[in-house]
């Protein structure tokens, strides 16, 4: 479900209007950068998986990342490709010019600030591939897309909400409007977790643990009062 920055700020004008005729008096300069500040706060619990890729150059193992692609958007690298095959990824400690070229094929990468560079021989024209997380593009025209999923729109909207509050000094309105943002938010971090990672995550047992009796010596148990009654 695509929105666009003109719809998120209408939608913001329209909730404000239902508080009251003083409500819509927020210039779109105002809301548009907050609508930008709300992405950013929530960009730390949903960034964007995305893929980046540039070509080699023969013989040429160190790239600036700047020159090849916006480099600022990266927040992190979880995969690296070349020629399709995937490369181990190796401490910069390891980066020697000596070292660099001592392999026939290329198998390994490595980073250093915007400093990118590829272990082995390289080749013209191949293609590296960058599977990395970044922050949600900011949207600065009307039809500019928010990298946001739908359900993050409650957040946002209630951000920016609190934000005018703020600004004309209606602090108490502003308060109540900043707590259902953290609510949203919160429901946000909850469903922006990866299916791998809730799979793995750790769950806690449905059914009663019996308790353990000892075997040997004296007639004991760990839980003498399973149910909790009192005696």
């Amino acid at each position: 479900m695509k929105r666009t920055l003109g719809e998120i700020r209408q939608r913001i004008r329209e909730e404000l209007r239902a508080e009251g005729p003083d409500g819509a008096g927020f210039s779109s300069t105002f809301i548009d950068s907050n609508v930008r500040s709300a992405l950013d706060s929530l960009a730390g619990i949903y960034t964007i998986r995305d893929i980046v890729s540039f070509t080699t150059t023969t013989d040429t193992n160190e790239y600036f990342l700047d020159d090849k692609i916006d480099s600022e958007i990266i927040e992190n690298i979880i995969r690296v490709e070349y020629d399709d095959t995937p490369l181990e990824f190796k401490h910069p400690d390891s980066v020697r010019y000596d070292t660099l070229t001592e392999s026939d094929k290329v198998n390994g990468w490595a980073i250093w600030g915007s400093r990118f560079f590829l272990f082995g021989t390289v080749e013209a024209d191949k293609s590296v591939k960058l599977w990395i997380t970044r922050a949600p593009e900011p949207p600065v025209n009307d039809d500019d897309e928010i990298e946001m999923p739908y359900y993050a729109d409650e957040a946002i909207i209630q951000f920016v909400i609190a934000a005018c509050y703020r600004e004309s000094k209606d602090y108490e309105p502003a308060m109540i409007h900043y707590n259902i943002y953290q609510r949203a938010r919160a429901e946000v971090q909850e469903r922006a977790i990866p299916q791998g990672q809730r799979a793995q995550a750790p769950s806690v047992r449905a059914e009663y643990f019996p308790a353990v009796k000892n075997q040997y010596g004296y007639d004991y148990r760990s839980d003498t009062n399973p149910g909790g009654y009192p005696e």
